[in-house]
């Protein structure tokens, strides 16, 4: 079979042509390692495929629990995190009131549990805590689920606003949203927030509470979530819009913070946020707190905590008069604008086209029309006239006709007078006659 030789300047032409760049390109993105970029967790000599037998071993337990709990989410949903969770929370105290990890596992590798302790350790984001969130959120034993909906009670709020503390205490629905802040962000705030921390607990928040997420099975999930391309641009936003921004016209980025922040709040101000803060206390960590918060507000909300703290009326005036903008003057300005275009707009625009084509059409009738008009009529007299002259003159004696010549010249005189004036042409000098001898 004959060969093709390549010369180094066509091989030049080829590797160096657009096209060629674009594939090399899209060849480089699509060999990129995202999962590896996004998590911290990759694949090397020392460690052995560290990555490789995770990922496989998430896709083997998502099918196991898929074929055992056929479509019922919730349980394949807390089989695969507990399991994930386990080798770094299996033993925790505080995780165990929130969940059981007990026969509710599949049994994990040796080599599967050093990698995701490894990364618990010093990933660049903590895997097992994630895992260990989204468990919560699970429906788990009685005992559990009792100790997640008193932990999620806001009793003290309650009592505070002159309630029925009791009967809200009682009677109030399991707050899903309150128990993922407190074993996230305020969790951390309360303990230790380093930035990993903060990425972590934003991306349970996500898988929790995002719709491009929220609904797959967690095998899924956390496969399409990590291995998305720019995971560390795209965080923040995909964060701020469980929050609504950009989800309807009433939320932007501020807003959107601002209740994220709040939701914090709340969460604190409930019986498992002062339970928090009595363990953080009794462990020394309260001392972090302050340090914490200004760690999230760097990385989350763009430093507007600070500017509250240090000048909280000009903080406050702006924020209300954004909200008045935004509440009353911009619904004014939109229902006028409606007004305008729908209804002042289309009658101006009809007069304005109804005036040009009276005012089109009376000046073509006077400019052209009229003239014309007059003009052929004026012809017609005149050729008429000249005709009954002749006529005259043919048939009658003399002496008529001196009759009417005296009858017509009145008659030239007007039909002259209403025909149109032609250029005269110029007058030629008139020589001067010579006198007659006498």
């Amino acid at each position: 079979m004959p060969t093709t030789t390549v010369t180094p300047a066509q091989a030049s032409t080829t590797t160096d042509s657009p096209v060629a760049k674009t594939q090399k390109k899209s060849q480089t993105s699509q060999k990129k390692d995202w999962f590896g970029e996004n998590t911290g967790i990759i694949d090397t000599a020392k460690n052995s495929p560290q990555q490789t037998d995770l990922i496989s071993f998430i896709q083997d337990i998502g099918q196991k629990a898929k074929k055992k709990y056929g479509n019922d989410y919730n349980k394949i949903n807390r089989d695969i995190a507990l399991t994930l969770a386990s080798p770094s929370y299996g033993d925790d105290t505080l995780q165990n009131f929130f969940s059981t990890f007990k026969d509710s596992m599949f049994a994990v590798p040796d080599n599967i549990k050093t990698t995701i302790r490894d990364n618990h350790s010093d990933g660049k984001i903590d895997f097992a805590h994630i895992m260990t969130t989204l468990a919560s959120l699970e429906d788990q034993k009685v005992s559990d689920n009792l100790i997640k909906h008193i932990a999620s009670r806001s009793f003290f709020l309650d009592f505070l606003q002159y309630s029925q503390p009791v009967s809200k205490f009682i009677n109030n629905y399991y707050q899903r949203n309150i128990i993922l802040e407190q074993n996230s962000l305020l969790g951390d705030i309360l303990t230790t927030m380093p930035e990993s921390d903060i990425y972590t607990d934003m991306d349970a928040i996500i898988l929790a509470r995002h719709p491009k997420y929220k609904n797959l099975p967690l095998d899924e999930r956390i496969l399409a979530y990590y291995n998305q391309e720019n995971l560390d641009d795209k965080r923040k936003d995909l964060f701020l819009e469980v929050y609504g921004m950009n989800q309807g016209k009433d939320k932007n980025k501020g807003e959107a913070q601002l209740a994220s922040f709040m939701e914090i709040v709340a969460s604190f101000l409930t019986v498992g946020g002062i339970g928090a803060l009595v363990y953080s206390v009794g462990k020394k960590k309260h001392q972090n707190i302050g340090n914490n918060i200004q760690q999230l507000d760097t990385v989350l909300y763009d430093g507007n905590l600070d500017k509250f703290r240090k000048h909280p009326l000009k903080t406050a005036s702006a924020a209300i008069a954004k909200t008045v903008e935004k509440k009353v003057v911009k619904p004014i300005a939109k229902t006028v604008q409606k007004i305008n275009n729908k209804v002042i707009k289309p009658v101006v625009q009809t007069v304005k086209k109804t005036t040009a084509k009276v005012v089109k059409a009376t000046k073509t009738f006077v400019t052209k029309t009229v003239p014309k008009a007059v003009k052929k009529v004026v012809q017609k007299v005149t050729t008429t006239a000249k005709k009954a002259v002749e006529m005259v003159k043919k048939v009658t004696p003399q002496p008529v006709k001196k009759v009417v010549k005296k009858i017509s010249q009145p008659v030239k005189k007007v039909v002259k007078k209403a025909a149109p004036k032609k250029k005269a042409a110029p007058k030629k000098k008139a020589t001067p006659k010579k006198k007659k001898r006498r």
